[in-house]
């Protein structure tokens, strides 16, 4: 059985909202609910085969028995997913040399001519330098021949997986087009030789979707050569490989794959080249020339995301690492070889890593100035998710404060406040030792604290003074220090992951907050009681602090930590106040058990910021939750 797309989007929707209603799920997909109760039919067959059943109760409501086998259809989907009519004629369009008429088009795929003549146009027009269309003699490719490899793969790669390439190379013949009639199956063969020489080479591992790439584009390619075929790349790869310095290794593998093929010509030596360094890599030989090559970039990516989101990815090596990797291949690869559609939903992902998401734009906003080069939404989900990985590190790991070192006793004495210091706290990382002549000659700012010997006038980092000693209550202060920055931290990403409301006035305080917390409800965040604890717990002792109101209610309802910032223009009547930011801090009962101090900074900080009016003027609707981080200094 094949799945359409909206077959296909229609299994995500119900994975991702079971409880959604016909009605639901029809507007989801603009289609009618008739038209969907037929598509429940079609895909009864599939459904059964992975213990999935899906029953209508009433007139406008499913019951979904086996849910968690949904995730385990969605898996396999890429394999029953329908082969698109246009994707059929563009592929066959590429496996032929000369030109081919519409009703031959038609009986190779055997559907009607009015079908084809139907899809051509818009062929024709996504692709207008591609595909040549003559009177009385057809259409044919008239694709660079790179570019034409680059896009056979991309047509295939997703129904390829990478672990048997060539039972999967079946499988789509059988399946969505007969892939054989055109290439002969030897060429698959010495393809998939190719690839386990690369799979045994520890210098470099490829990640599954790169080793399909790469065996769809050494597909075509042996088979032009076995076909005694004239076409070959042009010679802007050699160009390309002389140019990188760290090609060496690769060209070698290169040539060892164009003896495996019997390949002479420099041009496909070179381009061999290419292929293998700009796919997608789980490891390499060459990182730290790559990261070399791209730290500009990636600190440049760092700067913007601290300077716009107030988070520090800066000593993050793990995605200095990952990133400077990915966008290396991106770049080199360019508009060569797409990423394949990674199974998740583009706005799915924006709406539930919206700080990610924000990261991934600016990263490609630097990438399209330092490059030229447009980032498509598959490639920004790429990045989305590096980004997100580093979220969840900073989250789960206390961050090492990196602090230098200014002492004017010399470097001895230096030295030994260092070695103290490091035996200490385990949680600071010094980073530098400097007389305070070098340190006013220092150009980049890497470092979260100074510990120094001497007065220092000028500068917007913490200094805390030490003596070569480093004496009880020096310690004290850098204990604290850390303990606060490692809150911070936390309570920074919950900042920025903070959902703000605008109101243009309120009634009363009772109906504001039941609205409110509609929001929170319905996102699955709180339970409906929580609303009740809030209220009650008003009752007993309102929360507001000047201008400012910070309502909380019983951990026990709360699912999932969440901070919800409402801005009014005209302001409320709360007790004895006229609040105008409301501050909803949902905190779960598993995050106080861990000694949840965020919460306690968070109401410190706000108090203080209470007592300064000038700076609560500052406090704009646009840009909110940045000029709160740059206020209450988090």
């Amino acid at each position: 059985m094949k799945l359409t797309i909206r077959q296909l989007k229609l299994l995500q929707y119900i994975s991702d909202f079971p409880g959604m209603s016909l009605d639901d799920y029809s507007k989801a997909l603009n289609i009618s609910v008739s038209t969907l109760k037929t598509e429940f039919k079609h895909m009864e067959s599939l459904l059964q085969k992975y213990h999935v059943r899906i029953d209508i109760s009433g007139k406008n409501s499913l019951q979904i028995w086996g849910k968690e086998n949904l995730t385990h259809l969605l898996i396999d989907s890429r394999n029953f997913l329908e082969f698109p009519l246009d994707s059929q004629i563009i592929l066959l369009l590429l496996l032929t040399d000369d030109f081919v008429v519409l009703q031959n088009i038609a009986d190779k795929l055997f559907v009607s001519k009015s079908k084809i003549e139907k899809s051509m146009p818009d062929i024709l027009k996504k692709y207008p330098n591609d595909f040549q269309s003559l009177r009385h003699y057809g259409i044919r490719c008239i694709m660079p021949e790179a570019e034409k490899r680059a896009l056979f793969a991309k047509l295939l790669v997703t129904y390829f997986k990478g672990i048997d390439l060539l039972k999967e190379a079946e499988e789509f013949h059988a399946m969505h087009f007969p892939i054989f009639d055109y290439i002969d199956k030897n060429s698959a063969v010495l393809a998939n030789n190719i690839i386990n020489v690369l799979q045994n080479n520890k210098d470099f591992t490829f990640t599954d979707e790169s080793v399909c790439q790469l065996f769809l584009c050494f597909l075509l390619m042996i088979d032009n050569y076995k076909n005694k075929s004239s076409r070959v790349v042009s010679d802007i790869f050699v160009n390309i490989v002389q140019d990188l310095p760290n090609s060496r290794m690769y060209l070698k593998s290169a040539k060892d794959i164009s003896t495996m093929v019997g390949i002479k010509n420099n041009n496909e030596i070179c381009y061999i080249c290419y292929m293998l360094m700009s796919v997608r890599k789980q490891n390499v030989f060459d990182i730290k020339e790559i990261v070399n090559q791209m730290q500009d970039v990636i600190y440049k990516i760092f700067d913007m995301i601290n300077e716009h989101l107030s988070i520090d990815l800066s000593q993050d090596n793990e995605l200095l690492n990952s990133l400077s990797l990915h966008i290396y291949a991106t770049v080199l690869r360019k508009d060569m070889l797409k990423p394949a559609n990674i199974d998740c939903r583009f706005n799915d992902l924006c709406y539930q890593y919206p700080i990610s998401f924000e990261m991934a734009v600016i990263a490609s906003q630097i990438i399209k100035e330092q490059y030229q080069y447009n980032v498509s939404q598959n490639e920004m989900i790429y990045l989305l998710l590096h980004f997100q990985v580093a979220i969840e590190r900073l989250k789960t790991q206390d961050r090492k404060v990196r602090a230098i070192i200014i002492c004017h006793y010399g470097m001895a004495a230096a030295t030994l406040i260092a070695t103290k210091i490091n035996s200490l706290f385990g949680a600071i990382k010094i980073v530098g030792c400097y007389s305070m002549y070098d340190f006013l000659q220092l150009k980049k700012h890497n470092y979260d604290l100074i510990l120094s010997t001497e007065k220092i006038t000028k500068t917007k980092t913490p200094v805390i003074y030490v003596s070569p000693a480093v004496r009880e209550n020096e310690l004290e202060q850098i204990l604290r220090f850390i303990n606060n920055k490692n809150v911070t931290n936390v309570l920074r990403l919950i900042l920025m992951d903070a959902t703000v409301l605008y109101y243009e006035k309120a009634n009363d305080v009772k109906s504001l907050l039941s609205d409110v917390i509609q929001t929170l409800v319905d996102n699955k965040n709180v339970d409906s009681k929580y609303l009740e604890s809030v209220l009650e717990r008003e009752s007993i002792s309102p929360t507001d602090i000047g201008c400012f109101a910070v309502p909380h209610g019983n951990p026990n309802f709360v699912n999932k930590t969440k901070l919800l910032i409402i801005s009014l223009d005209k302001g409320i009547k709360w007790n004895k106040s006229i609040v105008k930011y409301i501050f909803l801090f949902a905190v779960s009962r598993e995050d106080f058990q861990k000694n949840f101090a965020p919460l306690t900074i968070f109401y410190k900080k706000l108090m203080q910021l209470n007592l300064n009016r000038e700076k609560i003027k500052l406090l704009k609707q646009t840009n909110l939750k940045n000029n709160l981080i740059k206020l209450l200094e988090i």
